[in-house]
């Protein structure tokens, strides 16, 4: 179970990222939060410049945090983790802006998106499951059976997790006001959902490849 803290004790606390990140490795939770709010803002800044698209460096962002999440275990602590997440924002961005190319250059072709071997988009986002979303009206019989696993990985997690799911998906709440429902930092929201989709995407990563 992971620990939660006081917010003004995970606010102030002092520890060196790389003490953090050891912390978090031990189910500290607020441990990965106060990484979120130390790198969040400046990174966001930097990913946006780099891409110019708001919305597009937030989805970067995301999965930034998501693979410091997934690969948090080889994170060498003699490393400055600024320059391991750095690495990680940048080989995020040089993906998007892959990824961007191939879809321009697509336009000139047949106009057809590159599908998996289950037939939905490469692009998939863990955020559709919950949104609704339907790129292709013909992709509805694989998204269903995939709705069911989702929402049976849901169901297995904690009471809180589940909260936050309805509070931001489907409830629609902002997360200033999911964070004041719960009681808990923003920052805290942030860093449980980056968890949230690194759990979800093990499940749906098999069913992309």
């Amino acid at each position: 179970m992971l620990k939660l803290q006081d917010h003004s004790e995970a606010n102030n606390r002092q520890e060196s990222d790389a003490e953090l990140v050891e912390h978090y490795r031990q189910n500290d939770e607020e441990a990965f939060a106060m990484l979120v709010s130390r790198y969040e803002s400046k990174t966001l800044q930097y990913i946006r410049f780099q891409i110019g698209d708001r919305m597009l460096a937030e989805d970067i962002m995301q999965k930034s945090w998501v693979k410091v999440i997934t690969k948090v275990d080889t994170f060498n602590n003699s490393l400055v983790f600024r320059s391991w997440f750095y690495t990680i924002v940048n080989n995020q961005i040089r993906d998007a802006m892959r990824r961007r190319r191939v879809k321009k250059a697509a336009l000139f072709t047949d106009g057809e998106r590159k599908r998996s071997s289950v037939g939905f988009p490469e692009e998939f986002s863990v955020e559709s499951f919950f949104e609704g979303r339907e790129e292709d009206p013909s992709l509805s019989l694989e998204r269903s059976e995939l709705k069911k696993i989702v929402r049976k990985r849901i169901s297995r997690l904690s009471e809180d997790e589940r909260t936050l799911v309805r509070y931001i998906y489907f409830d629609g709440l902002k997360y200033r006001e999911a964070a004041e429902r719960m009681d808990i930092p923003i920052g805290t929201v942030r860093s449980r959902l980056y968890a949230l989709h690194a759990k979800l995407r093990e499940v749906l990563l098999p069913y992309a490849a």
